[in-house]
């Protein structure tokens, strides 16, 4: 699995307001990008989600099992 594939800032910013937004958790970009500076992967999603209270991990899927998954 690529979980080092590199995110651009708006993709890591998106992925991370998106998944707050979701759940209701207040998001401050600019307190995100100085506790996680770029270079972005999953990586770092992941463990910026982990900040904010999510539990996390990291699953290769293949996209017929999405509709199965547990999601918000």
């Amino acid at each position: 699995m690529a979980t080092h594939y590199p995110l651009n800032h708006e993709e890591f910013v998106w992925a991370l307001s998106a998944f707050c937004q979701l759940n209701r958790i207040p998001f401050d970009e600019q307190l995100l990008t100085k506790q996680f500076p770029p270079p972005y992967s999953y990586i770092q999603i992941e463990q910026a989600l982990q900040s904010f209270g999510f539990s996390t991990s990291i699953k290769q899927s293949k996209l017929s099992q999405l509709n199965a998954a547990s999601l918000p």
